[in-house]
């Protein structure tokens, strides 16, 4: 039955792409991958093709690229006759009439247990709010952004071994990793019951949903009123990016990897003396500063950094 499913799949990045590669070795070679169009990366702004686009080609799975779902982008994707839609973190809405495209629909892995952080941020939001726990849900997708009925959940635990690093906080690739590991293995283990008609999708409860937004450069500004644990929870869902990060004299600093120490006295933002390192006070509490990168260096610990500013104890960081 496997090989008889036609699956269109959509996705962009690299959490799509973990899926795309689930799917693959389930069985569930898409007729095609719909992806973004390769975008300028980095200071060199090298064309780049898209995480999903680059295992489709390694797979020779065709791919289609249409800056916008219009209707010549339904138009294809009507000529594959799919018979199921599949989408992880493609990154753009999907209209209404290429929802109707595949007989059996179209499902969804979004990374949060739904309805609780729909939207495109929900595994940064589940780690700086201190969740205890996230996972994921295969939902049918309907009109609305992350509205449609749930076929299946798969929870996963915050503190659990694999994502201690540090002091025991997870950070956001490893999360993000190891929901895109879960998320694809929902879906080839629900396909052939959803193919079937056996499985059957539960409605949300839709006054329980929250909502997350896009993550900006700006929101790794540090508000050093905050308390240290909410700021060290920033760090950890906002890294690689964009980071968390702070003025000294008008440079940027950027807070690589940190900890929380209960520490009194400072104005919010004073740099403390701790022990080799350096702290910084917080609105509650300090945050001991482990390793950083200041504006157009690179990244070292933080008594490396005092070697070459001894000057720094009192200072304010904004």
């Amino acid at each position: 039955m496997v090989d008889m499913v036609r699956v269109v799949f959509f996705g962009t990045s690299e959490f799509g792409a973990r899926i795309l590669r689930k799917l693959i070795a389930g069985g569930y070679s898409p007729a095609l991958v719909v992806t973004a169009p390769d975008a300028l990366v980095g200071r060199k702004q090298t064309l780049t093709p898209p995480p999903v686009k680059s295992v489709a080609l390694e797979h020779d799975i065709a791919v289609y690229q249409p800056e916008k779902l219009g209707i010549e982008a339904v138009a294809r994707i009507q000529e594959v006759r799919p018979d199921i839609l599949l989408l992880a973190a493609y990154g753009k809405i999907i209209p209404g009439a290429l929802l109707q495209v595949a007989p059996r629909g179209a499902l969804n892995a979004h990374p949060s247990l739904l309805p609780k952080f729909r939207g495109p941020s929900p595994i940064q939001y589940a780690i700086f709010l201190g969740e205890e726990k996230t996972g994921v849900s295969i939902m049918e997708m309907d009109e609305e952004i992350d509205h449609g009925p749930v076929i299946i959940q798969r929870e996963c635990l915050m503190e659990s071994d694999q994502f201690k690093l540090g002091k025991g906080r997870p950070l956001y690739p490893e999360l993000h990793d190891r929901l895109a590991d879960i998320g694809g293995d929902l879906l080839v283990e629900i396909l052939p019951g959803w193919i079937s008609g056996t499985l059957r999708a539960i409605p949300q409860k839709h006054g329980l949903a929250t909502f997350t937004k896009k993550i900006e450069k700006e929101d790794g500004r540090i508000d050093w009123t905050k308390d240290a644990l909410y700021i060290e929870r920033r760090m950890r869902a906002f890294f690689p990016w964009p980071g968390i990060y702070t003025l000294l004299e008008g440079k940027i600093i950027k807070i690589l990897n940190a900890h929380v120490e209960v520490l009194e006295g400072g104005h919010p933002g004073a740099i403390l003396p701790f022990q080799n390192s350096f702290a910084v006070a917080c609105g509650k509490d300090a945050l001991v500063i482990e390793e950083l990168q200041a504006e157009g260096g690179k990244p070292m610990s933080a008594r490396e950094f005092l070697l070459g500013h001894k000057d720094i104890m009192g200072k304010v960081l904004e």
